[in-house]
């Protein structure tokens, strides 16, 4: 069973979980793997020269190895000093504790946040671990400190043991200021990166500033999820209303993307690094995660399509997708209490919207439509990122990538994201009517 600590929705800050309070420490045990997520720009074989040394990826791997291995221990010697914990553990062997008494352990051993910093941290090492040589010097699979070390974490917070959308955007970007004052991505620092390029800190910057805008229609779609039926014409209209000002807004952010982020650099440097290892020719086999029988070695990487906020859009029109559709297939990779939200979402806003189409009220079918066309609006626009940032690249690239027009969720980009924004087009009212 997976358990969660993952930060409840919160009306200022959304999604995004950190606050100016949290402080980026974990026990003095574990500054095995924070110290080396901070200099992963500097210790990334791949990131200081293309041609990399067998030796020094070797080196690389194994420190990333041996810091899993330290903190791991650490977690089974202080579960060594409670008489609870200390039935979850196997002294003689470390290695041998299972990951699900791992997790076990760190939720006592640390506070909700602290669990979310340990989460994001083991996935930025668990890739840097496969990236650190190229696509092209994949490992065969992840040692089992390692494996077990991101097990652990993933299952606490609910999702997968890989860089998601929340490990690396809504856990790795806080606030200069309380969340009601910021304008813009300047106002967030980043907490790690792969490369250390300001473009990748503004890749991140940018999707949060995306996140923190979706934030007021969330927070509309949940009061009329939650609101007594049947609903009132004129407070349903406005808060329709509301939800199209923030998708518009949403827009706007987004296109802030191209004045800090050049595509060549997202392209040839960060790509990979956000990359997974599923619907990947680089590594068609996956990679295992030694010792977690459990876990499937083909895993998605993170993907705009891993964001909550944005399913919740969707949900509240009425666009539904089929178990194997790859957004659903991503709901897997969200934390398990975002998750549930979106699922009561789905649930309740089917009554919303039966209500809405049995009034046909003019003034909340164009409130509406309005929020169906902000909707198209915005993912015009990040089909238009897509294509700069990924499509012309590829095309113009001298070196050929396993990756190519693919996300680094898998998809096959453009044709995919055209068949999204069609389906919350389709949607009307009187078909939600049944």
């Amino acid at each position: 069973t997976k358990r969660t600590t993952a930060m409840e929705w919160n009306d200022t800050s959304g999604f995004l979980a950190l606050d100016t309070t949290f402080q980026p420490e974990l026990p003095v045990t574990w500054n095995p793997i924070q110290h080396l997520c901070d200099q992963l720009p500097s210790r990334i074989p791949w990131i200081k020269s293309k041609n990399v040394s067998q030796q020094i990826l070797a080196d690389f791997r194994n420190s990333i190895e041996k810091a899993s291995h330290d903190v791991l221990d650490a977690v089974v010697e202080y579960a060594g000093t409670s008489p609870e914990l200390s039935l979850l553990i196997e002294p003689k062997y470390t290695i041998d504790t299972p990951s699900e008494n791992i997790s076990r352990i760190l939720e006592k051993m640390l506070p909700s946040r602290q669990q979310l910093f340990a989460y994001h941290l083991s996935t930025m090492l668990v890739n840097a671990y496969a990236w650190a040589g190229g696509e092209t010097h994949s490992p065969p699979c992840f040692p089992t400190s390692l494996s077990k070390l991101v097990c652990a974490c993933s299952r606490i917070v609910g999702t997968q043991p890989i860089t998601t959308h929340a490990s690396v955007v809504l856990f790795n970007c806080k606030p200069k200021k309380a969340w009601s004052q910021i304008l813009n991505g300047h106002d967030l620092d980043v907490l790690h990166s792969f490369t250390g390029d300001d473009d990748e800190k503004w890749f991140y910057q940018t999707t949060a500033i995306v996140e923190l805008a979706a934030t007021p229609a969330v927070s509309a779609i949940k009061h009329l999820c939650e609101g007594a039926i049947p609903l009132d014409p004129h407070d349903t209209a406005g808060k329709l209303n509301e939800i199209a000002a923030a998708i518009n807004n949403m827009q706007k952010q987004l296109e802030h993307m191209q004045e800090n982020c050049r595509p060549d650099v997202f392209y040839h440097r960060l790509r990979l690094f956000l990359s997974g290892w599923r619907d990947n020719d680089a590594v068609p086999d996956g990679i295992p995660y030694v010792g977690e029988v459990s876990q499937d070695s083909h895993v998605s990487g993170a993907s705009a399509a891993q964001s909550t906020a944005i399913a919740i859009l969707d949900a509240f029109l009425g666009v539904e997708y089929d178990s194997g559709h790859f957004l659903t297939r991503m709901r897997d990779f969200m934390p398990t209490k975002h998750r549930t939200m979106l699922q009561f979402v789905i649930e309740k806003s089917k009554d919303v919207r039966m209500q809405l189409s049995a009034h046909e009220q003019p003034m909340v079918t164009e409130a509406f439509q309005a929020v169906q066309s902000a909707l198209h609006n915005f993912r015009t626009s990040h089909l238009s990122i897509v294509t700069r940032y990924i499509v012309n690249p590829s095309r113009l690239s001298k070196s050929p990538s396993s990756l190519a027009e693919r996300g680094t969720g898998g998809t096959n980009l453009i044709a995919f994201l055209k068949s999204v924004r069609t389906s919350a087009d389709l949607v009307t009212l009187s078909s939600n009517h049944k």
